[in-house]
Formats: C-alpha cells, structure tokens, sequence
C-alpha cells in the first residue's frame, strides 16, 4: 500500500534519518496472527553508515517464521536488488541472560556490504505467528520512534475481522488515529511525523514513556485477563505426590502455619535458584511445580506456582498476582486489559484475616513474615477466576529503608578526630545491598562507600574495613565503617573552629538532575523513610549553654524534618525524609526546586565552637576592654590614634593569644595562627616577637608557606636585602606564592640599590599577576628602578602599564607626580581626598618625593620626604620602613 511521506521536508538532520517504519499487524478469521514490517532508511553522513548498514530482526522460532520479500539499495535513482545476494547469519544472543533470563528469541543480522552516503535502505519482511500463550486472543505493543535517528514517517496498521474487538491505547497527543471498516474488516491507522530520535533519560519515570507505546489487546477486561491467568496457573491447585513429600519434608511437629509459610518461602526463595526459560508460551505460562523441585531453578512464575503448590498442601490459601514493577500504580491508567502489562508475579497468602503479599523471588530477604510483605507496587491483578478489577497494594512510603548514624569524636584537639559509621538498610535496600555484596568483595565496597563520604568532608580518609552483618529478626542489614579526619575544624577569625556536618544520606536521596524549567516528570527515590544522624563528641564542655534546631518541610511528595541540640560535650544533628511519590509531575518541578533550594543548606550544616577556653573568653572579654579604654584615652587627649590596621592587629594578637593558649588547636592551626600573628606584630615592629612566632609556626609545619612569606618580608623591611633575597629565592618552589616572592625580591634589590634585578623583578611580579599592574604599586617601583638606571623623566610608560596609568584612583597620581605631569601639592590633594585613608596615602605619597629626590640628588628635600612618611605613623605600610631604612642611611653618610 501507498505511503505518504508528507512532513519529510521537516525532519531534523541527522547522519541517519528513518524516512518510514511501519508495522501492519493482520488479525486472520482462522485466529492466526503476522506482523508485515517495512521500512526505509537515508544515509546523510559518514557517521551514519554503521548503524544505517545493519538490519536486525529479533523473533521467537518456536511460533514465528521470518520470510524476507525485499532489501534494496537505492543510488542516484537506480533501484540496487540485495536480496539475491543476502546473507543472514542467525544469532542467539539472549539479551537477558544476565537477568538470569532465557528467552529463546533468535536474531536474523544482516549487515549490508558497499553503502555509501546518499544511499536509501528500504527492505520488507513479515514474521507469521502468534504467541499460542494467550489461548487465540491477540496481543500486541508498539513504538513509532526510532533510537536509530529521527523519523519522517511512522504508522502501525490493525486489520482484524470486525467480530473480534480490540481495545487500542495510542497516546492522542502524539499519534494520529483513523479507523475504518470494509467488508467485514476493521482498519486501524496510527501515524506518526517527524517523530525525534529517542534517547534514554533516567530520570523520566517508565510509566511516562508509556505515551509513545501502542497497546492493543483482544482482552476486553481485567475480568478476562484474571481469567486466563487462573488457568494458567491451574497447575498449582494439584499438588503432586513430590511437591507433597517437600513439605512434608519441611513442616516440623507443632509448626505454625505462619511459620510453614515463613519455612516454605525461604524454601523457595534460596533453595530454588532463580533461572528463566522463556521459550514460546514459557514467557508466561509457569513450569509445572514438579519440574521446578526437580530443576531446582525458575522464574517468578514458577516460583510463585511452586510456593501457592506447597501452600495448598499445608491447606493454606495462596493467589498468584500479577503485578509490574516498572509501571506499578500508573497500570491503572494507562493500559488497556492485558497480560503484557505485566512483568512479575507474586502471591497473596491467606492466614485467617490476614494477608501476606510475597515475593518468591526476593532471595536475599531476612526475618519474619511480616518483614517479608511486598508494598509500593501500585496495583496487581490476582489471577483467580471471579477477579473483576486490579486490586491496590499497601503503598511503601512509611516503609524505613536507610538509616544512618555517624560518630565524629574528637578525643584531644591535638588529634585528628576519629570517624564511625553505623549504617542499617531496611527491606528491599538491604536486599539490594546483599545481593551488591554477593558479587564484589567486602574491600570494593568500603572503597565505593568511602568515595560517598570523601565527597562530602574535604580531609576524611577511610580506613578500608567494613563489618556487615543482619540485624537478628529482622529484615535489615548493619554496616559499620570507620575513618579519621585530617584536618577536620577548621580555624576561622581566630577565635571560631567551624566543623562540617554532612547528612550525606538525604543527600543522595534528593540528588536532582540540573535542568529547568523541565517538561517531563520526574523519578524521585523510592518511597519511605530515610533518616541520618550525626553526632559529636568532644573532649570536653565546648558549649556554654544548650541549644535546638527545628526545621519542618511538607509537599505533595515529600516530608523533611531536621532536629538538633548541643550542650555541653555533645551536639547531633538529626534528618528525615519521607519520600511519599516516586513522581513528580512536570507541573510541579518549579515548586520542588525551589523547595529543594530551601533544604539543601540544612543537608550541608557548619557547627561552631570557640576556640578559646571558658577562662580564655574571660581574659580576651577584659583586655578588649581595656584596649577599648586606652584608646578612648588617646582621642580624649586628642593624640594620633592607632590607624585601622594598628587597631585591628592589637585585637588580632589578644584573639591569637588566647587561641593558642586555648588548647584547642591542632598543629597546623597553630602553625597558621602564629603566622597570622607574626604578619600583626610586623604592622606594629615587634620585630623579636616576629622572628619567634615564625620559628615556632615553622617547627610546627615546616610547610607553611605563608611563614616563608614573612621571613623574607621581615628580614626586607629590616634592610637585610642578602638574606631577603636568600630567602625569598629559596621560597620560589612554591608555585602558588611566587608573585609574593618575586615581589619581596624586588624589594629587597630595590632598597640595596641593585635597580636592574629590581626592575626585573617587578615585571615578573606583574607578569605572574596582572592585577599588580591594576594596583599601581609594582609600576611605581619599576619606574623608579628605571629611573635609577638612567632613564629620563619624559619617557613613556611600557604598553602593559598606558592604560592603568589614565586611571584616577590611588596610587596613579604618584606616578603622574614622578613622570613630572603634576606638581607634588596635586598629588597630595588627591591624597587628601578620601579622609579615611588620609594618613596613609601621604605615607605613601612622602616616601615617592624622597625617593624621587634621592635619584635628582637632592638629600634635603628627601630626608624631608622621609620624615615625613614616618611622621604619619602608619608603621604597617612598607613605605613607613623603607622611610626610616632611607633615613639611617642619610644619617650614616652624614656622619661620614
């Protein structure tokens, strides 16, 4: 038949486009079923001829037949007939096998020889016969989308005699239906156009992609298909003289039916290893139980019918129900009635009022019956006659899966702190994690786990151990684990050390794909609960008084709660959330992230604590007063005050004093803390006190690189270039301080009067750091330097340097004032300008007249300069040491 390819124009390009794929299924008087497939394929692309020169025919030869009837190249117009030539090699490749599946499917591969771009492929074959499983009722399920590459057109056709009634589902939205009838036959169209590639996402849930499915099904209600599957199986209503013996077998005196039940179920969950032969009507008719004992492997259908046999021995009632696992509540909306809707088969035990829904298949599972009941799967249809709709099942999302409890203790804060996991699954997540278990070693587990944890604490090492075992009478499994942090509290502002509080389990449940606005639904976790706590213990009492955490968030999917407390020696943080729905309409994806957004700080928690002893905190409380007073002392006499950064550096040493008496820092803390203060007692010239700190932070972690920083800047400011550039040359393998380095070098050749290395210096400063060159400081020195060796005063700047220099903020006037395009009483208005940084910018400003005067000869005017930098009494800015440094050399030549 003819078949109009309108709506090509407008396929997406690709290296392979379908131009037409389409299926007609035929419905014959005699009940007789065969599927007619044609199609036509464009190769555009080099990339395209792989995958566009094979051709791949999957069928069951226990009742199909395969005939070919035409494989074509079409070139340049010429039709290329291949099927003289064809060669079909027939594979079985038992796609499931892994499953532990055998569906006895055969592949007929043909890979076409001399195909080139521009090629058309169009080929035809039709498979005759139906699957004699569903008793002459005819089944079927199609996609019109191809993973292959975009499709122009895509139809299924239905020709049926009108007498047999079909129930056809074909999503409207994407499929375009027509129906017809002529002369005693039913015609149904379903098409297609300009259908995109498909592509797999993992986070759209299965039962959505239902819409790109037709399903059609002879079956004209769930009351027929529960019918069928009575019959189907019947087998188990009979128990054989074996089956009987096996129980027998298996019944102690005196035995509960809940505990035969609970003997005959473990039975058959480990006993009978699960192996499917899914062979013809295997696909869904079970093997006789007898087979199944005698095996000693089956599938779920099998299992199922075995158990309901042994059941029926004890007098016990048990009803196989048809459930699916993939689709779960969304099968009752989305299919019509048939048994294709279904992928997996469990029981419903009967013990008085009581209901017992098993899996038979769940070899892994532990404890009793009741931690043995399946939950979650939506809707199920029990296969037994007089069933007219699905029945539900008791949802799972007040099942626990996964608990959590991490230990953090801190034995001695001069230790690294030790690290415990306490980790339970519940249910079918420690089923999963059994079964995880059974295929890798006990040592790639902890690994992975570990890589868990590693991602969310910066400086946790696991020690590679992990205990596991069951938790007795229960369906749940222990896991313990343990590691050490190094570092783990982290010293902020000198007085606080800040601990990271990860509830890394939620986190994982809630883990979101970074996409918005989104137009598909969403797979959530599965539904339960899934708590996590953390805990801390410290050596002794670090909060002085007690204190809570509450946090409560409730949506149509999801509860989370956060509870917390410290006192004393202890804090826990405690989260929980129940996951309600494993869907998220799209519709709802805006107000889940953004509630996500909201969650996600209470999932990454800090924990602070001071750094300073309870007597500490007292001390540092009185010597800020003290220093509040002496200040106030000060402006009251109207006497220069301390600048800012005097200010904060005798804060800074009480805080660091009392940090380091505290006792509650580890090594490299203290390490970096006397840095830190040698850096403040260098604003002040505490220079003893700045050589003690360094040596001692040096023996503490010898490295630090900040330390090596600040000796060579010390012994620079000090006027001992030799050392200075010693120093600052063995610092350089330090990759990251380099530009600092180069820096103090340059500073150091520069007040040893070597202006060459000095201007050398500082180009590479700013080459290393082009923000430098932004800051002004670096260009300053270099023009100087330069200056030094001879350059006039009118010579232009280097091209790196023209356009920062046309900026007006501080210090660019300096260097208008040096190059000689301003006077020196315009550059100090613009250093007045800002009254905030008055002191320190004329500091600056005085030490460039000096030097500038040094280079004109005028020792006057610089010695001038130099005092009065120092007169500004900004002692933390290099310009105010250099002065002095200038100065008793002056003085030095005078008395020469």
């Amino acid at each position: 038949m003819t078949v109009d390819l309108g709506g090509l124009h407008g396929l997406a390009s690709a290296p392979l486009q379908i131009l037409l794929m389409e299926t007609q299924a035929r419905v014959d008087l005699d009940g007789s079923a065969s599927h007619f497939e044609h199609g036509v394929r464009l190769i555009r692309e080099s990339a395209g001829l792989e995958m566009g020169s094979q051709l791949q025919i999957e069928f069951d030869p226990s009742y199909q037949q395969l005939v070919l009837h035409r494989l074509d190249v079409w070139r340049d117009g010429v039709r290329l007939d291949r099927l003289p030539t064809l060669k079909v090699d027939l594979l079985q490749r038992e796609s499931q096998l892994e499953q532990q599946m055998l569906d006895g499917r055969v592949t007929a591969s043909v890979v076409l020889a001399d195909i080139r771009v521009g090629d058309r492929i169009e080929w035809s074959y039709t498979l005759h016969g139906d699957n004699p499983v569903f008793a002459g009722r005819f089944v079927d399920d199609d996609v019109l989308f191809s993973v292959r590459g975009p499709t122009a057109v895509a139809r299924y056709r239905l020709l049926a005699p009108v007498d047999r009634v079909m129930t056809i589902q074909a999503a409207n939205d994407r499929h375009e239906v027509h129906t017809s009838v002529k002369e005693g036959w039913r015609e149904t169209l379903i098409t297609r156009r300009n259908v995109p590639v498909m592509t797999f996402d993992p986070t759209v849930p299965r039962a959505y992609r239902l819409a790109d499915f037709i399903h059609v099904s002879e079956f004209p209600d769930w009351a027929a298909v529960a019918d069928w599957a009575d019959r189907e199986f019947a087998v188990a209503k009979t128990p054989s003289a074996l089956v009987k013996k096996t129980v027998d077998e298996l019944r102690e005196p005196g035995m509960s039916d809940e505990a035969l039940v609970l003997r005959l179920l473990v039975f058959v969950q480990r006993d009978i290893r699960y192996f499917g032969t899914e062979v013809g009507v295997s696909s869904h008719r079970p093997a006789p139980p007898d087979k199944v004992l005698q095996q000693r492997f089956g599938d779920c259908k099998d299992k199922v019918t075995l158990l309901s046999a042994m059941l029926a021995v004890a007098g016990i009632e048990a009803t196989p129900v048809l459930v699916s696992t993939g689709l779960r509540e969304a099968i009752r909306d989305q299919l019509p009635a048939t048994p294709r809707a279904f992928d997996h088969v469990i029981v419903d035990v009967r013990l008085g009022e009581r209901h017992f829904l098993l899996d038979a298949t769940r070899s892994m599972q532990t404890g009793p019956l009741a931690d043995r009941v399946v939950r979650g799967l939506g809707w199920g249809l029990p296969a037994k006659v007089g069933t007219t709709a699905l029945v539900a099942i008791d949802p799972a999302h007040d099942d626990l899966r996964v608990e959590e409890e991490d230990t953090i203790r801190v034995g001695s804060f001069l230790e690294d702190p030790q690290f415990d996991v306490k980790l339970v699954m519940h249910g079918d997540t420690a089923e999963a994690f059994r079964s995880w278990r059974a295929s890798m070693s006990d040592a790639e587990i902890a690994r992975q786990l570990a890589a868990v944890w590693a991602e969310a604490y910066t400086g946790l090492s696991m020690d590679g151990n992990i205990q596991m075992q069951d938790i007795p009478d229960h369906n749940a499994l222990d896991i313990r684990l343990h590691g050490q942090f190094h570092p783990y509290l982290e010293l902020q502002n000198k007085s606080t050390l800040r601990a990271d509080i990860a509830l890394v389990n939620l986190i994982n449940v809630l883990r979101l794909p970074d996409q918005s606005p989104r137009s598909k639904p969403l797979q959530l976790a599965q539904p339960g609960i899934y708590r996590h706590r953390v805990r801390h213990e410290f050596p002794e009492s670090v909060f002085q008084k007690k204190s809570t955490l509450r946090f409560d968030e409730t949506t149509k999917n999801l509860d989370f709660h956060l509870r917390g407390e410290t006192e004393g020696l202890q804090s826990w943080v405690e989260g929980e959330i129940r996951i309600k729905s494993s869907t998220l309409a799209a519709e709802d994806w805006s107000a889940h992230r953004e509630m996500l957004m909201r969650l996600w700080p209470k999932l990454k928690l800090n924990l602070s604590l001071s750094a300073f002893r309870k007597d500490g905190i007292d001390k540092v409380t009185a010597q800020l007063r003290q220093l509040e007073q002496k200040d106030a002392g000060t402006r009251a006499k109207g006497e220069p005050t301390s600048t800012k950064t005097q200010g904060k550096a005798h804060v800074g040493l009480i805080m660091t004093a009392a940090a380091l008496a505290g006792g509650r820092l580890n090594p490299a803390q203290q390490a970096d803390v006397l840095a830190e203060q040698a850096e403040m007692q260098e604003w002040l010239i505490e220079s003893d006190a700045v050589k003690a700190s360094l040596t001692q932070a040096l023996q503490l972690n010898p490295a630090l690189k900040a330390a090596y920083v600040l000796q060579a800047r010390h012994a620079q400011l000090n006027g001992d270039a030799d050392r200075a550039v010693e120093l600052a040359t063995q610092a350089m393998r330090f990759e990251s301080i380099r530009a600092d380095l180069y820096s103090i070098r340059a500073a150091a050749h520069f007040m040893a009067g070597h202006p060459s290395q000095a201007r050398d210096d500082y180009l590479e400063v700013m080459r290393l750091d082009a923000h430098e060159t932004e800051r002004g400081y670096a260009p300053l020195l270099w023009w100087l330097a330069h200056r030094r060796m001879g350059a006039p005063l009118g010579e232009a700047l280097p091209v790196t340097m023209q356009k920062a220099a046309e900026s007006s903020a501080w210090p660019w006037p300096v260097m208008r004032m040096l190059q000689g395009k301003i006077s020196r009483e315009q550059a100090e208005q613009a250093a007045k300008v800002d009254p905030d940084e008055r002191r320190e910018r004329l500091c600056e400003l005085y030490f460039y007249v000096g030097e500038q005067a040094l280079i004109q000869g005028d020792l006057a005017q610089a010695r001038w300069a130099f005092e009065r930098s120092m007169a500004t009494g900004v002692t933390e800015y290099f310009e105010y040491r250099w002065s002095a440094l200038r100065l008793k050399a002056l003085s030095a030549k005078d008395r020469l």
